[in-house]
């Protein structure tokens, strides 16, 4: 599928490739090799002092030292069941920096040179959305906690087949329907999950790059990417949510997730064409 080629791109990107490394790594803070530490050194510093000074002053506030670790904590362990929900802001964010970071070679009048490197005007664009993706700080912790989700996902699932095999062994009799009904849930939870996520990526990078290839205004170009983006994620959920109203839940998802896949595909394809490839 083609949510699954960006997806891969996004997560193991070329890193032999000019572009990529050349976007990935434009207008990033540059400071002496002691800065990685000394922001956290400052904070941990500033927490002992408040909190050495609250012990004496205000020995109510010591509670909030205490309840910070375990607000944190479960911030961390829900955060994977809030990536279906962050994944959408997150992929307008990456709309934007596309649309942004592209429009910024046209004003340096670079953008001419790209598309003459080996690879043509597709591959530059290509390699532009992947670079200029790899810039946000939000990539890694993402892939991090939709991998983390997968594999727990399935190694519940696994454990709830083994557990419901081993009842039925030993209880002589075959699995009950809800077993099996628990179990397809769970699978397609766990679809519909890491699909979303990597659907929402791939339409990020498509609306991103779809109306850069016109020679529209600059104001243009953003308005008709945004405002795709935001019609492409919104109108297959709602549709998908009307029907799972109506009890055709398998159905609406199954389609809410085949149109966004289509949508990105045709985007695609005629970027491809509009480009001349």
């Amino acid at each position: 599928m083609f949510s699954w080629r960006v997806w891969q791109a996004l997560a193991q990107p070329d890193r032999d490739d000019p572009l990529v490394r050349r976007l990935s790594q434009l207008d990033r803070p540059t400071s002496r090799q002691g800065s990685a530490w000394l922001a956290p050194s400052k904070l941990l510093g500033l927490l002992v002092f408040f909190g050495l000074g609250s012990l004496f002053l205000a020995p109510q506030l010591l509670m909030v030292f205490f309840t910070l670790p375990v607000v944190l904590l479960a911030l961390l362990v829900l955060s994977p069941l809030l990536l279906p929900a962050v994944a959408p802001l997150l992929g307008l964010l990456l709309t934007g920096e596309i649309l942004a970071g592209l429009a910024r070679e046209r004003l340096w009048h670079t953008w001419p040179l790209l598309c003459a490197l080996p690879g043509g005007a597709l591959r530059a664009n290509w390699s532009c959305a992947i670079g200029l993706a790899q810039r946000g700080n939000w990539l890694l912790p993402l892939r991090f906690l939709a991998r983390l989700t997968l594999w727990l996902g399935m190694a519940l699932w696994l454990l709830l087949a083994l557990l419901s095999l081993w009842l039925a062994f030993s209880n002589q009799q075959a699995p009950g329907g809800e077993q099996a009904r628990l179990l397809l849930v769970l699978g397609l939870g766990l679809v519909v999950y890491y699909a979303q996520l990597a659907q929402t990526l791939a339409v990020a990078v498509v609306c991103g790059l779809w109306p850069s290839a016109f020679n529209w205004q600059r104001r243009d170009v953003a308005f008709a990417g945004l405002g795709l983006y935001l019609a492409l994620a919104v109108l297959p959920l709602l549709l998908g949510l009307w029907m799972t109203s109506q009890g055709w839940w398998l159905a609406g998802l199954g389609l809410a997730l085949m149109l966004r896949e289509c949508a990105a595909w045709l985007l695609w394809r005629h970027l491809r064409w509009r480009l001349g490839e």
